[in-house]
């Protein structure tokens, strides 16, 4: 794949200031905290967007804004601090637009819809071969090109969320056969239970590696940090994008009513979870301690993929519980491989606080974490606070089951995976430009001059239309590729829109 020019990486922005009463609550200060969380996908009818406009002032109080969430975390936190075991209560709701369906509104404001990102406008169905996907293996609901928007609730219980979308649907008048908005479909996801909590169905930790958002957040030490909170909110500083082709910074054009919103993309993502752990014990790394772990090898090859150790956990393909390399069932970890290259430690579980070495002698170019969050590797493709987003979403599915265990194979009946979500203010910078130049990119990282073969793909999210896709998880040395299965499967998605409470109001009046 071609390379392109770098412009000088701009300064961190300051002078900036964040007002979370107008920005919808998931995008900022580590989005909902939930347990369980539904996606409610709906078409708006195009011959009554005035009715739904007029429904649409209606829910707004239910609407969660980054200073809502900010009370809520602290209810947390006091919850907390008082040693109470149980979970506040709550039920959180964000409210965003495809732009089939904003285009429905703008048009009946009589405002053009267009806030200059092409990647949007299009949806991600047309982007689908540019990501990898195979259209034909996407859920028919996305696939049939018709969701107008979506309402992101999340919160402590399924009956809680089910109740409170049960009140929002009927204002929206989406129980009546002839209302403004019809049901498209609900995607339902959960955490997984007891000491997975918080780990993705092969067992890793989720969610560690986030950027700082200056302005918001502190930053850790060697935490990546936005060069502006512009990256995720539309209308504030470093909202821009590079030209590939001239190397240049541009302005995006946006109308007044894009401030404080924010672009968020939505994947269904099923993981193949009995296969990948097959594979891992099929190609273990070699070692050669003889008083090694005998699981070690397959561990380390895991830990490669995607750049942390596994968390202590039950290993599913085989049913049994054991430690993952040295780690205790009631200890979570996740600790990076560049920190600890050949034993996982606990004392470093969730560590963020780490640089890459620029011969990959501690974790291999092809990482998931490195391929999707580079920090300091320099590259002419990286400008890591310009392409980073912001990640959220929750699994869904069953655990695996015996059966499963036993046959090294996932039972249709019994789907599971990630409900993938992120934030961006704008595509090209985002997750588009992450899939395609990062993780679907055999040749990024480059190497050096005079140094054989390619980094590959990511082993865990790269895709490839045209063939079985390979990566190193070598240490320094690329060479020679392993050939990789496909463990992560798209089954489609969209692009929202996600307006400042503001424009909410706007979108609802009249």
């Amino acid at each position: 794949m071609e390379q392109y020019p770098v412009p000088p990486h701009p300064p961190i922005g300051v002078g900036d200031s964040v007002d979370l009463h107008n920005v919808q609550g998931d995008i900022l200060l580590g989005g909902f905290p939930k347990k369980v969380q539904n996606f409610y996908f709906f078409t708006i009818d195009g011959s009554q967007v005035q009715r739904f406009r007029a429904n649409l002032s209606r829910i707004l109080p239910f609407v969660c804004s980054g200073d809502d969430l900010k009370q809520k975390r602290q209810q947390i936190e006091i919850n907390k601090q008082k040693g109470n075991m149980g979970l506040v209560p709550m039920s959180l709701v964000n409210i965003a637009f495809s732009a089939h369906g904003l285009k429905k509104i703008c048009d009946s404001l009589h405002i053009s819809p267009g806030f200059g990102d092409p990647v949007f406008d299009k949806g991600m169905l047309v982007d689908a071969p540019n990501l990898g996907d195979r259209v034909a293996e996407w859920n028919q609901g996305f696939a049939q090109n018709n969701i107008d928007g979506v309402i992101n609730i999340a919160g402590d219980n399924a009956g809680r969320i089910a109740s409170e979308l049960g009140i929002i649907k009927h204002m929206l008048e989406a129980d009546k056969p002839n209302g403004p908005v019809h049901e498209a479909f609900t995607l339902a996801g959960h955490t997984r239970p007891g000491k997975e909590d918080g780990h993705e169905h092969f067992g890793f930790l989720d969610g560690v590696s986030q950027p700082a958002v200056p302005g918001v957040d502190t930053p850790k030490p060697l935490q990546t940090v936005y060069d502006g909170v512009g990256r995720l909110l539309m209308k504030h500083n470093h909202d821009d994008q590079l030209n590939f082709q001239t190397g240049q910074i541009e302005t995006v054009q946006r109308p007044d009513w894009t401030r404080d919103g924010s672009i968020m993309c939505f994947r269904k993502l099923d993981q193949l979870v009995p296969e990948f752990h097959a594979f891992l014990r099929a190609f273990p790394v070699h070692i050669a301690d003889p008083g090694a772990p005998p699981t070690l090898g397959s561990d380390l090859l895991g830990a490669r993929m995607v750049g942390r150790w596994p968390s202590g956990m039950i290993d599913q393909t085989r049913g049994e519980q054991r430690m993952a390399v040295l780690t205790k069932m009631n200890e979570s970890t996740g600790a990076p491989l560049e920190l600890t290259p050949f034993r996982d430690n606990t004392s470093l579980a969730g560590n963020n606080e780490f640089d890459f070495r620029d011969d990959a002698s501690r974790c291999p170019f092809s990482a998931h974490i490195r391929k999707t969050n580079p920090r300091n590797d320099t590259t002419v493709d990286n400008r890591n606070s310009t392409h980073a987003i912001t990640r959220r979403g929750i699994q869904f599915g069953d655990e695996v089951t015996p059966y499963e265990a036993s046959s090294n194979r996932s039972d249709p009946g019994h789907v599971r995976g990630l409900l993938f979500v992120c934030y961006q203010s704008n595509l090209s910078n985002g997750f588009s430009f992450m899939q395609q130049r990062w993780a679907n990119n055999p040749a990024f990282k480059p190497l050096a001059p005079g140094v054989p073969g390619q980094v590959g793909f990511d082993p865990i999210i790269g895709q490839s239309l045209t063939g079985p896709t390979s990566a190193s998880v070598n240490l320094g040395n690329p060479t020679p590729p392993l050939i990789l299965a496909r463990w992560v499967i798209s089954r489609g998605g969209e692009y929202f829109f996600v307006p400042s409470m503001s424009t909410l109001r706007m979108f609802g009046s009249g």
